[in-house]
């Protein structure tokens, strides 16, 4: 089930996502709420070597407004949006 059809019309202020592998769809799944609300994200990035890429373009397409953060956090990286 996609992220937008579980929360509806809920408020959201922040979304971490380590779903191995399935960040980017998770995302997609979640497009309108992170449009609509701007929530805080974290992101895990480290799945695979496409991971980096594909989700960091995907964010900047999608969602220009948000400054994006890499973090290095114990043998994971992730990225942090405001």
């Amino acid at each position: 089930m996609w992220c937008d059809a579980i929360v509806g019309n809920k408020k959201v202020t922040y979304i971490k996502m380590d779903v191995e592998g399935a960040e980017l769809n998770s995302l997609i799944g979640a497009h309108k709420t992170i449009k609509r609300e701007h929530p805080r994200l974290a992101i895990s990035i480290y799945h695979s070597d496409d991971d980096m890429l594909n989700i960091i373009e995907y964010i900047k397409e999608n969602y220009p407004f948000y400054i994006l953060d890499i973090i290095y956090i114990f043998m994971q990286i992730q990225f942090y949006m405001q």
